[in-house]
């Protein structure tokens, strides 16, 4: 039950920072490719997150990405995505979720 209340109030989280932000014909081009990388680059973060806790979380308690270091984090997920049956794009998927909320632990 804690995993899903986690898994829905990450999903609002991710909802809410999403861009609604309609492109219109005066928007130059470059507007519009930053809002296609943005969107792009959201769709990911949640497509990481829903990964991870779906398949982490169905086996243990899931560890915030910001628990281990990258280092540490380099050498368990191939364990664990191995174990979990991933293929290589899901695997991936995920290495780039945690990667990234590292990445912003170290920002703030």
């Amino acid at each position: 039950m804690k995993m899903l209340v986690y898994f829905l109030l990450c999903a609002a989280i991710i909802a809410g920072c999403a861009s609604t932000k309609k492109v219109t014909e005066e928007e130059t081009v470059t507007e519009k490719e930053m809002t296609s990388v943005e969107n792009s680059t959201v769709d990911a973060f949640a497509e990481g997150q829903m990964l991870f806790v779906q398949n982490c979380g169905s086996c243990h308690v899931l560890h915030l990405p910001t628990t281990f270091s990258k280092e540490k984090w380099e050498k368990i997920l191939p364990v664990m995505i191995r174990k979990a049956k991933l293929g290589e794009p899901e695997g991936d998927v995920i290495h780039q979720y945690i990667f990234s909320e590292i990445e912003k632990g170290t920002q703030d």
